[in-house]
């Protein structure tokens, strides 16, 4: 294969950029032409592009002195010249590639390039749509630590209508069966952060793709392909329900919660705490510690958790996680303005920096493997909308997950890649209406995933309480179910790393194989901390759509 880098120096030039970008051997046009259908976004008429292609390639062919690389650019041009226009917008069906970003389809059959028009909007099932206003909050500076790809801020607040995104047109992806879904989203990432458009603070500038069933933020509606977001298979539409057995027990004491007063609801609570407990069943005891904080924490007269975030914290969610993971093995709850080891790490390695650092709500680590598995980022009081600090938490918490797997990758270094893909780390984000936890993961090498497993609106009245309960309990334990196999995963990474280990210690056959985990990491040189809130934060605010929420409440 000839190298780019030992054979030529291109020059400095932007029209020269996808060469400069690629070796030799993938200057075909088929290349060039994908690169310019991801650049462009728009439109684009296949002659322009083939003339573009020429002009690039004789300039390359005067500038460079190596006799190879001449013959190589020659040999080029001649295949692009000897099919004639029309031969090249010919196409078959049964050999062609698609790949339709924006409105452009480009087909390739063999080499032979169409551009075809499409002009498109989104269909949207529904009659109409409803604009989605942005609640204005003043935010004063704080020394909240936070996440952003550069220590400058934004003015004032200002939000996008829903409607105004979901008419934008359609972008698809249609790739080639041999083609990795992942390969393509590498693509987009890598054209998103060459793209002015995006912000400094956007997570893809991490290598980080943002999916949830029917979340986004303007940024990713506008980027993201709907087709290949559903050919990724990660947008969970249904949790699985924990409800499987003594349901008369559950069901009894819901309705004496939705039909009594606080006092009755206690009592039928106390009772029932005998019965949880000698059963030694883990749900039943994580159902009655929920049903608890919620009885004695919001629906009560006088409740603070509309006042501040610590009610909201020490009266619901603590308890809620701290149940949680004494269900699980070997694992605790550590609650309140916790320092994230895995971000001082982090920094420490990136930028030697031990100045800065990242407190979150509350974090679940594994006390075995001293590894921090999941982390809870509150917002505020319940139903105080506070958009700056929402996504500035959401951000931080995109750095923290990625973190929190670097650690892991790091300990267990000569581990296998395809049983770390099978790791995650979590977040849980409790937001003024709604609590949504999310997955961070690698499937693929530089490549890492934030899914929003699931969303349900927090209920605030006792009488209609019963489904958002069961749908926040059913979240809560498919947590727990998540977090059971990551730790699976870890015990067979750990196997792994110690067996290559041995390999590559005693020259074993393959040891010249072992690879570092850490060489599919994205290393990111950016990264600071910030001490105020990003306050232009429409743009990154992830929201579901009011025509289709995140949840069906």
């Amino acid at each position: 294969m000839l190298d780019l880098n030992n054979k030529v120096v291109l020059p400095n030039k932007k029209e020269l950029e996808f060469f400069k970008q690629n070796n030799l051997s993938n200057w075909n046009f088929k290349n060039f032409m994908q690169h310019c259908q991801l650049k462009n976004r728009m439109s684009l008429k296949i002659d322009k592009v083939i003339s573009q292609y020429k002009l690039c390639l004789n300039n390359i062919k005067q500038c460079v002195q190596d006799d190879d690389v001449k013959r190589y650019v020659e040999n080029l041009s001649e295949e692009i010249n000897d099919k004639p226009t029309e031969d090249q917008s010919k196409t078959t069906v049964n050999n062609f590639h698609n790949v339709n970003y924006g409105t452009t389809t480009v087909m390739e059959a063999h080499g032979a390039v169409t551009v075809e028009q499409n002009n498109k909007k989104r269909k949207v099932a529904e009659d109409s749509q409803t604009s989605l206003t942005e609640a204005q909050s003043k935010v004063s500076p704080t020394t909240h630590s936070g996440l952003s790809l550069s220590p400058e801020h934004y003015g004032p607040s200002l939000y996008d209508s829903w409607e105004e995104t979901e008419s934008e047109e359609e972008i698809v992806v249609e790739e080639d069966i041999e083609m990795n879904v992942w390969d393509i989203w590498k693509k987009i990432l890598d054209t998103m952060q060459r793209d002015g458009d995006i912000d400094k603070y956007s997570l893809e500038h991490l290598n980080i793709v943002q999916l949830g069933n029917k979340l986004g933020s303007k940024i990713t509606r506008e980027y993201y392909p709907k087709n290949l977001i559903k050919k990724t298979g990660l947008t969970l539409e249904e949790i699985p329900s924990s409800f499987v057995e003594d349901n008369e027990f559950y069901n009894n004491i819901f309705d004496t919660i939705a039909l009594s007063d606080e006092f009755s609801s206690n009592e039928v609570l106390v009772e029932a705490a005998s019965l949880v407990f000698k059963s030694n069943n883990p749900f039943m005891k994580f159902f009655h510690t929920v049903l608890q904080s919620f009885v004695s924490g919001l629906f009560i007269d006088d409740c603070d958790v509309y006042n501040n975030e610590i009610s909201y914290n020490y009266y619901i969610l603590w308890p809620i996680l701290n149940s949680l993971s004494k269900s699980i093995q070997k694992t605790k709850f550590s609650l309140g303005e916790k320092r994230l080891e895995a971000v001082s790490q982090e920094l420490k390695l990136i930028h030697n920096d031990n100045r800065h650092f990242y407190n979150a709500d509350g974090i679940i680590s594994n006390i075995e493997s001293e590894i921090e598995i999941a982390i809870l980022e509150t917002t505020g009081p319940l139903l105080q909308q506070n958009d700056p600090k929402e996504t500035q938490d959401y951000i931080k918490a995109g750095y923290g997950l990625v973190a929190m797997l670097h650690v892991i990758g790091r300990k267990f270094h000569y581990g296998d890649f395809e049983i770390f893909k099978k790791i995650g780390s979590f977040f849980v984000q409790a937001t003024p209406t709604k609590i949504r936890i999310w997955r961070a993961f690698m499937p693929a090498s530089k490549v890492y995933v934030i899914s929003c497993i699931g969303s349900v609106e927090v209920p605030t009245e006792s009488k209609t309480s019963e489904e958002k309960l069961r749908k926040l309990i059913d979240l809560f334990w498919f947590l727990r179910q998540l977090i059971n196999e990551s730790y699976q995963a870890i015990d067979e990474l750990q196997g792994s790393h110690i067996a290559n280990m041995k390999k590559k210690a005693r020259k074993l056959e393959g040891h010249e194989e072992v690879t570092s985990l850490c060489d599919n990491f994205k290393i990111n040189t950016l990264i600071k901390l910030p001490q105020i809130y990003i306050k232009k934060s429409s743009h990154l605010q992830i929201n579901s759509s009011p025509i289709r929420p995140d949840n069906s409440s």
